[in-house]
């Protein structure tokens, strides 16, 4: 079947990198309608949909580390930077600001709207150091995320599997992106000559390894209106769920027969019993917030 995707030109000395980054292999896109721009970053990779104008996935792997990338000691870290930033890799016509999403420029929804990163400056930071925490900060690594979700959910699951995989002999490989069934609005830019379209949902799929070294994935499907309510909101799905309402082949390496067995599994394994562990943990108010 046909790829819908190309790595753009700016990244074609980078390409090497994509499989670092994507378990067996980038998504595969079976969108005729929306072809997909790749663009490969020091930390994780993106397919950016220029007919959204965000990415329609985005990649990136966490290992176990003995010390935090060039940030010791942790009162040293890199600071998170201030801006936003045009992805100078894509034409201008796709480049869509670096302003907050105001909500006067928001149509459909009354959902105040965060630049939520799609992968994390958090994980990156601590992986790869500075310059590849700065390219999270690309507009092509972002999508309108109601705050909620951006400050809540969100970033206790970003935060979550960094800190679990970063202390474990063991690595985690995600790709995460947007899902818009239905679309709750869209957001004027540039003077309404572009619209970015705000998704309903949000899909992450985290693949990684039991004791046995036996594969283990674990997809989920998060609305919009998901806060630190982290079980009410979040549906445990499947792989071949996410692939049918965004179009891609996840994990595009794999022969068919392996395949199919991998992306219709939706148990309550073992990766998902860690991860749901520490995130109870994690989603416990502290006192600040009682």
């Amino acid at each position: 079947m046909d790829d819908f995707s190309s790595v753009i030109d700016a990244s074609q000395p980078m390409a090497h990198l994509i499989d670092f980054f994507c378990y067996r292999g980038a998504p595969r896109n079976n969108d005729r309608d929306n072809p997909l721009l790749v663009l490969v970053n020091h930390g994780y990779v993106v397919g950016f949909s220029p007919k959204t104008l965000q990415p329609a996935w985005s990649a990136y792997r966490v290992g176990e580390t003995k010390t935090d990338v060039g940030v010791q000691p942790i009162e040293s870290w890199y600071a998170r930077p201030h801006s936003y930033y045009d992805d100078p890799r894509l034409p201008p016509e796709y480049q869509i600001g670096t302003g907050t999403f105001k909500k006067s420029s928001v149509e459909g929804t009354d959902k105040p709207l965060d630049v939520g990163h799609m992968t994390p400056n958090y994980a990156i930071a601590q992986q790869f150091g500075p310059l590849a925490q700065m390219e999270t900060f690309f507009m092509s690594n972002m999508s309108p995320q109601s705050r909620n979700l951006n400050q809540g959910y969100w970033r206790i699951m970003e935060e979550n599997i960094v800190d679990l995989y970063r202390k474990e002999s063991d690595h985690i490989w995600i790709v995460s992106g947007p899902i818009f069934k239905p679309q709750l609005g869209s957001i004027r830019r540039r003077r309404g000559k572009l619209r970015i379209p705000i998704p309903s949902h949000y899909f992450l799929v985290a693949v990684g390894f039991d004791t046995k070294n036996r594969k283990e994935v674990v997809a989920l499907k998060i609305s919009q209106d998901a806060d630190r309510d982290i079980f009410k909101y979040s549906q445990l799905t499947s792989v071949a769920t996410i692939e049918k309402e965004t179009k891609l082949r996840l994990f595009s390496q794999q022969s068919d027969s392996v395949h199919r067995k991998f992306i219709t599994k939706t148990d309550k394994n073992a990766l998902w019993d860690k991860l749901a562990r520490n995130l109870e943990q994690l989603n416990q108010p502290s006192t600040e917030d009682t």
